[in-house]
Order: C-alpha cells, then sequence, then structure tokens
C-alpha cells in the first residue's frame, strides 16, 4: 500500500508538470520569452547586469547605468545571492528566465501537494486540487509578470511543511532548513511575503502547540485488505516539548536572518537613504488596497474591471486584486467548514482567510492605522491588498479539506440529502449561477454598448463556466447521495479538478506572461544602444536620458501603422520600440548610463534630482540639469523641437534619438563652493536659480561647520581633468592644476566610496549639489583613484559564512553521533 501511495504521488507530480506545460508552452519550449511587466522591464535587466559581472568575476556592488548610478546589491530586488539565479550563469538569459518562471510554479505547486499531504494528511487527489487552486488561481497567475513575488511563493508552503516535520521529530536541521525558507524568500526580491510568511509561521506554532481540542493530525493505517483508515492524533505535547518546539522555532529565525546577512545589512544601510524608509506615509503604505466591491465582483468575474488585455477601470489594478478561485473551490471551503471532521484545521485556515482579507482591506480597515503605528513591518509596505496571498493559500488548503470531507462522508442515502449542510452546499450552487447573470446583465448594460464586442461575449462565457461549475457541484452532491452503489468518489473531485482547469486555463488567455516575444527580438542589440557605445572614445564617458518613454506595450502613439498587423507582429514591433526607448531599468541590460531607471525596490537616493522625475515638466525646465548630468542622448518617442538639440537620423522609424552638444563632461573643476546642511537645503538653492553652473559655484553638504579648503578662483582656466576609468566599482581620474582644486564627479554620492590621492593617500568624499561628488585636492598632476567596498558587505558577507558553517557544523554533528 505504501507503493500505491508512492505512485499516487508521482502521477500527482507528473499531472503538475502536465498542467506547467499547458499553461506556458512558449516558456518551456523555449521558444520564446517574457518581454512585459515588471518581470521584463524591471527585473529581467537587474538579473543581465548581475550576470554579466559575475561572469567577469566581479561582485556587482555598484550600478552605475540607473539613475546616474545606485547601489546595486543593497537593492533586495537585484537578488544576486538567491540561488535559484545561478541558471543565469549557465543558459542564456532568455532560457534561464523561462526556466526560472516554470520552476518556481512547479515548485509552489509541488510544496503545496506535499504540504497538503503531509501536514493535513488528505489523499492525493485532494491535495493535488489543493495545490493546483493555489498555483494556477488567478492570485499566483499575476504574479508571473511581477518576477520577485513569484520566486518567494514556493517558500512559503515548504516553510509550514518543515516546520511540522521539525516539530514531529525534534530535528534542529530541519528547523534550520524552515528558518532558511524565510532566508530564500528574502534574498528573491520578495521581502513583503517573507513578512507574511513570518507572521503565519507565528499563528501556526501556536496552533499547532496550544489549539489541542480543535486540531488534529490525521495518520492513515492500512488494515489487512489494503483500505486505508484515519486516526486522530493531537498536536503539541507536554510542556517541555512545547518549550522546545518554541526555542528551537524562534532559533532558526534568528539563524534564518544571520544566513541572510550578506544581503540584509547592506539593504538596511540602504533603507535610510532611499526614497521608500522603514516608515512611509500612511497614504503611501495603504496605497493599494483591496476594494470590497471589486474584491465581491471579481471572484465570479476576474475580468469584469479589465485585464491586461483591455483597459482598466474604476482604478481596478489587475496585478494586484486579482484574488480568482472560481466556485467549485469555495463551495468546497464550505463543505469543509461545515463537516466536523476537520474542525480544527478547517478553522485555522478559516481565520487566515478571515485576518489577511480585513488585512488586504487597508485603509478601509479602522484597526490597519493601529497596526500600522504599532506593529515593525506594517509600515514598511504598501499594497495591503497582497496579504490576499495568505486568503488565496487558506482558501487552496480548505478546498482540499473539503474535497477530503467529501470523500471520506459515509451518508449515501436519499434522506442525508435533506440534512442542512447538504442543503446548504445545494442552495449556494443554485443561487451563484443567478447571481452571476444578474451582475454581468447589470454590469454590461452600464459599461457596455455594443452587444457584439469581445468584452460583453468574455463576460456572459463566464456566467456559462460558473453556471458549468456550480451545476456540476450540485450533481455530483446528489449522485453521491442517490446512489450508494457507486462509492468511487475520487471519480467526481477529477471531474471537479477538469472543470477548474478549464476555467483557470480560460483565465490564463488575459494574463501578462501572454505577452511573449522571440528569443532573438530580446537579444539583438537596440540601434541607439549601438550608435552610442560606437560614440564612446577618450575621456568622453556619456549619459542619456529618456524623455517621456513611458510607453504601453501594444498602444503606444504609432497612429495608423498597427493596420495591417497580426497580434504576434504588433507585440514584437512594440517591444523593439521598448528597447530602443530604454525605459525602466533596460538600460542595465546594454550598460548605458542612464539617468532613468524603473522606480520601486531600485531606489534613486533622497539626494537625487527630484526636478528630472516630476511629471509634467518639460524639456526647457529640466535640460540645463541634463547638461550639468553629462546627458549626451536624449530619446523620445515623439519628435522634440528643440534647436540646441540634433537628431540622429536613420535608427529607428518610430523612435527618435537627439545628441546634446552642451553636455558637461562628467568631471570638473569648480571655482568655490557653499556649505550646506543636507541635500534638501541644496536641493532647494538649485531650484531656485535654474542657470546654476556648479562650474562656478557648488554646494557641498556638511551637517556641522567644518574648515575646507578653498580652490583658487577660476582653477577651471589654470590645469586639466579627465576621467580616465569609469568602472562600476573604480573610477579613475587624472588632473593636472598649479593650485588646490575642488573637483566635482556627477555621479551619485553615497556611503562606503572612498578616494585615494595617487593610490596611496586617502581623500575625503564630500556629496556635492544633490547628486554629485566632491573631493579636495592638491595642486599638482595627479589621479585620484575611487573605490566602492562598503563595510556593510563585507561585515554581511562574513557572517553568512559564519551562518553557512554553523549549519554544516551541525549536520556533521549529528551525522556523527548517529
Amino acid at each position: 500500500m505504501v507503493v500505491k501511495c508512492l505512485n499516487n504521488d508521482i502521477l500527482a507530480m507528473l499531472a503538475i508538470c502536465l498542467c506547467c506545460l499547458v499553461f506556458f508552452p512558449h516558456l518551456i519550449l523555449f521558444n520564446h520569452t517574457l518581454m512585459a511587466g515588471d518581470t521584463g522591464f524591471y527585473h529581467y535587466p537587474l538579473r543581465i547586469y548581475a550576470r554579466e559581472r559575475l561572469i567577469n568575476g566581479e561582485l556587482p556592488l555598484w550600478n552605475p547605468h540607473l539613475f546616474g548610478g545606485v547601489p546595486f546589491l543593497a537593492d533586495v530586488q537585484s537578488a544576486v545571492f538567491y540561488p535559484f539565479h545561478l541558471l543565469y550563469l549557465i543558459f542564456p538569459p532568455p532560457i534561464a528566465l523561462n526556466c526560472i518562471i516554470v520552476l518556481h510554479i512547479f515548485l509552489t505547486a509541488s510544496f503545496s501537494y506535499i504540504f497538503a499531504r503531509r501536514s493535513m494528511s488528505i489523499q492525493p487527489i485532494c491535495a493535488f486540487l489543493s495545490a493546483f487552486v493555489f498555483t494556477f488561481g488567478g492570485f499566483v497567475q499575476t504574479h508571473v509578470g511581477t518576477q520577485i513575488y513569484l520566486l518567494s511563493l514556493p517558500w512559503m508552503p515548504l516553510a509550514l511543511l518543515l516546520y511540522d516535520e521539525a516539530k514531529k521529530r525534534g530535528s534542529i536541521v530541519l528547523f534550520l532548513m524552515m528558518g532558511s525558507c524565510i532566508t530564500l524568500q528574502f534574498l528573491s526580491g520578495g521581502v513583503q511575503y517573507a513578512y507574511y510568511t513570518f507572521w503565519l509561521l507565528i499563528g501556526y506554532l501556536f496552533f499547532t502547540l496550544f489549539a489541542q481540542k480543535a486540531a488534529h493530525e490525521l495518520s492513515p493505517n492500512y488494515d489487512t485488505s489494503g483500505v486505508p483508515t484515519y486516526s486522530l492524533q493531537k498536536f503539541g505535547g507536554n510542556k517541555s516539548v512545547k518549550t522546545k518546539t518554541i526555542l528551537l522555532f524562534f532559533l532558526s529565525l534568528c539563524f534564518g536572518a544571520l544566513l541572510s546577512s550578506a544581503q540584509l545589512l547592506p539593504t538596511l544601510e540602504l533603507i535610510p537613504l532611499g526614497d521608500r524608509p522603514m516608515k512611509a506615509p500612511y497614504e503611501f503604505v495603504t496605497s493599494g488596497s483591496l476594494p470590497i466591491k471589486h474584491f465581491l465582483l471579481t471572484n465570479l468575474f476576474p475580468t469584469l474591471y479589465g485585464a491586461y488585455d483591455r483597459p482598466e477601470i474604476e482604478n481596478f489594478s489587475f496585478a494586484i486584486f486579482t484574488t480568482y478561485v472560481g466556485v467549485i473551490p469555495i463551495l468546497l471551503s464550505i463543505y469543509a467548514l461545515l463537516s466536523s471532521r476537520f474542525s480544527g484545521w478547517a478553522c485555522f485556515w478559516a481565520i487566515v482567510c478571515v485576518i489577511s482579507f480585513l488585512l488586504a482591506l487597508g485603509k478601509a480597515n479602522p484597526i490597519y492605522q493601529i497596526l500600522y503605528q504599532l506593529i515593525p513591518g506594517f509600515s514598511a509596505f504598501r499594497s495591503p491588498a497582497r496579504f490576499m496571498l495568505l486568503y488565496c493559500f487558506g482558501l487552496a488548503c480548505l478546498s482540499g479539506l473539503g474535497a477530503e470531507a467529501f470523500i471520506r462522508s459515509k451518508s449515501t442515502n436519499a434522506k442525508k440529502l435533506f440534512e442542512p449542510r447538504q442543503m446548504i452546499l445545494l442552495g449556494l450552487s443554485l443561487i451563484i449561477p443567478v447571481i452571476s447573470f444578474i451582475t454581468v446583465y447589470i454590469h454590461t448594460r452600464q459599461t457596455i454598448k455594443a452587444p457584439q464586442s469581445p468584452y460583453w461575449e468574455e463576460q456572459w462565457g463566464q456566467v456559462g463556466m460558473i453556471a458549468l461549475a456550480s451545476i456540476s457541484f450540485a450533481v455530483i452532491i446528489i449522485i453521491s447521495r442517490l446512489v450508494p452503489q457507486y462509492k468511487n468518489r475520487q471519480a467526481f473531485l477529477i471531474l471537479m479538478a477538469i472543470v477548474c482547469f478549464l476555467d483557470y486555463h480560460r483565465l490564463s488567455h488575459h494574463m501578462e506572461y501572454q505577452e511573449t516575444v522571440p528569443v532573438p527580438l530580446v537579444t539583438q542589440t537596440p540601434k541607439s544602444v549601438s550608435y552610442i557605445k560606437s560614440q564612446k572614445g577618450g575621456d568622453d564617458f556619456p549619459r542619456r536620458f529618456g524623455y517621456r518613454v513611458k510607453v504601453p506595450m501594444k498602444r503606444f502613439q504609432a497612429g495608423e501603422s498597427a493596420i495591417g498587423f497580426t497580434e504576434e507582429q504588433w507585440r514584437q514591433i512594440a517591444v523593439s520600440v521598448v528597447l530602443e526607448l530604454l525605459p525602466s531599468n533596460i538600460p542595465a541590460m546594454f550598460r548605458v548610463d542612464d539617468l532613468g531607471g524603473g522606480f520601486g525596490g531600485n531606489l534613486p537616493l533622497k539626494r537625487r534630482l527630484y526636478l528630472l522625475y516630476e511629471p509634467g515638466k518639460t524639456l526647457k525646465e529640466i535640460k540645463p540639469w541634463l547638461n550639468i548630468m553629462g546627458v549626451k542622448y536624449v530619446g523620445s518617442i515623439l519628435p522634440i523641437y528643440d534647436h540646441s538639440l540634433k537628431r540622429i537620423p536613420s535608427l529607428h522609424p518610430l523612435t527618435h534619438l537627439y545628441f546634446n552638444p552642451h553636455a558637461f563632461h562628467r568631471v570638473f573643476f569648480a571655482d568655490s563652493f557653499k556649505i550646506v546642511k543636507d541635500g534638501w537645503e541644496a536641493y532647494q538653492l538649485l531650484v531656485k536659480n535654474p542657470n546654476f553652473d556648479p562650474r562656478r559655484l557648488s554646494y557641498i553638504e556638511l551637517p556641522q561647520k567644518t574648515f575646507l579648503p578653498s580652490p583658487t578662483k577660476n582653477t577651471a582656466d589654470s590645469g586639466t581633468c579627465r576621467l580616465v576609468e569609469h568602472h562600476p566599482e573604480r573610477v579613475i581620474i587624472s588632473y593636472s592644476s598649479s593650485h588646490d582644486v575642488l573637483i566635482i564627479l556627477s555621479d551619485p554620492f553615497y556611503p562606503g566610496w572612498q578616494a585615494f590621492l595617487n593610490g596611496k593617500k586617502q581623500l575625503q568624499i564630500y556629496s556635492a549639489n544633490c547628486v554629485m561628488r566632491a573631493v579636495f585636492a592638491p595642486n599638482g598632476s595627479h589621479t585620484i583613484l575611487m573605490l566602492f567596498l562598503p563595510s556593510s558587505v563585507k561585515i554581511g558577507i562574513f557572517f553568512s559564512l559564519l551562518a553557512i558553517s554553523m549549519f554544516f557544523g551541525i549536520i556533521s554533528f549529528f551525522l556523527a553521533k548517529n
């Protein structure tokens, strides 16, 4: 019988592989890759940059290609230390991206399945249904377009599973592995989901240790006929076992924090200097709160308020608010709650669903403001709707428990059909289609005037799917009660799984990961990049800036040029345009120095020029700053009517690239300076003077009055200064002057940069003009070397290596002892 169970588990894994193949055929066959959304434009370029640096044997600490220069490793979303990103070193980047996406979908389903099988002890078909509902439901499908959240998903069910196994065996090694799961979530960049997993584990710990009367673990025992029977075993144990479990639990969390030190310490150093401090404003934190109306209606009609392939209405964010699981999982979850056999497990996951839903409401929940003030972490993350991760996982677990309760139910007569539990389920399965019909009728009448539009057909098609799921569930309940001779209830669950499969696959056509393009398209270098690099030489290290380049994939302003193209052809044209414009983090992908970048985890510093990124600013207003920062190339999708810029012809028919002859060099002398107390004061002074010239006057930031040497006037006329080398973590400046000089480098100031005169004497680096570095240098002909190696990186790597050594030391100790 053990062999039979093993075979069933193998079949379940094969079924998961088949689902991956059906949902992601283009990614698995490697002929297409994803180039859309945050995955394609934000995270993928960072992976390319890290890959190139690591292949060259360099640890990527700094990224000079975004926002004029930003810390790279310190940005948690760079995910330099995430183990699975080693695939980028083995395979070509597009193939590695596909592998990582599909692999994490598979791992999410597999770990969810194993958790349901071993921790909740439900049968293979029920565990598979639970894992399928969570992994292929609307919530996880939308996360494919935001890779950091997708990468963090598998480790939540695995952490729960390892906790259960560690508690049963009293294994410190398994407890440490549980803590490592949260570390993996953190290293993947999904810090928000690591935070949610932490609280879920806390709740799960107290549930398994102290909810003894309600919580039970079902363990199968096989009699001589091979039929499994189930005995109830209470969680918990004596007081000493509980104390040991709690101590090991929190020890594992401390171990996880120590293990992540290489990423954690640099990130903690960056946070106070970034745009998103640990305590962000309440309005920012609660942006992305779950609207109750959207939640209720999109649980029946996931695309009612828009999707990736159609306009979103009423400020509905499809990527954040989609929590669709379908009718059958909801009905099975209600079945689990009505079943007394699983009251403990069902109550726990029901409580998880309720709490996560209330937290997801954000600003609509008055308690959230109290948590924002009192609970560490609540003030660090926005989009409370992401709490629905726990809701969807809890609902998936409930649906698995409901399926198990349905299989084990022994009532097979017509009288049992009229018991309250059955009547509630039958009533809901009949009411839901009626509600869905009324809803879509009213909504489409109000919003859509053309009855033959695809939007209209989509909603009525969803009504049909709801009716199919509801009626199928009702028929299965009735047959299972009226036909006592038919005892193979697993066939009914297989039918439910097939209906869910059809429902989710239908929804998948509206997902962002359908926006795939041929691999060669994303591997070829854009013409604008080739041109800029061909002009780069000598001491000229030009920057680029994209002026109004936030362009949707399909709907950029190209007039009538889309007529006659298929959707696939139009998508390829759109991607080629986007790659030419280099929006978001794509400059890092092609190693082009840019003043733009993707706002998010890769944050510009507080000292950045806010003026450049404020919406609505004209080119005339920001052009002085482009000159100062050495921007020699300006890209745009629309023509720029500025006679001081020279258009570079014949690069791409739908984009424009301009040369700016008035741009400063990246390094120059300053005649004089003025001391200010911080970057904000410097910024206000600079904004008041749009004709500001840092070559004549620069603002040096010093919190206290300090004596500084004053450069001689008109030093620009008494010497030369040039940038010899500009490596990400190494900058070499050569200068010659008959006087002491103030040298300005138009790269952002950041702790960890050090300057050395002729490679020996250390010079102090100051923050100048909000976004620049300044050093005072003596007269003569010298070389200044700037190196970036923060202490936080060195200390963090030491503690991470210490944690790894401790882990393997503990394993060796127990192996030797046994």
